[in-house]
């Protein structure tokens, strides 16, 4: 496995586990944990658009 696909599939678990955790955080009573919810869905979308920068940085230096 290159370290391009292990990088890739580490991000991918990170916004599964942070959406995960997000969608838990939510259904759970209390405004601390929605507050976290939340905060944990900006940081799942914060990885996302950063797995996106980077594959468009591996596509412009020539890692396809």
């Amino acid at each position: 496995m290159s370290l391009k696909m292990f990088h890739l599939l580490f991000i991918t678990a990170s916004v599964a586990l942070a959406s995960g955790f997000g969608i838990w955080a939510v259904s759970t009573d209390g405004w601390k944990y929605i507050v976290t919810g939340v905060a944990s869905f900006l940081c799942a979308g914060g990885l996302v658009i950063y797995e996106v920068a980077f594959l468009r940085k591996c596509r412009q230096i020539g890692l396809d």
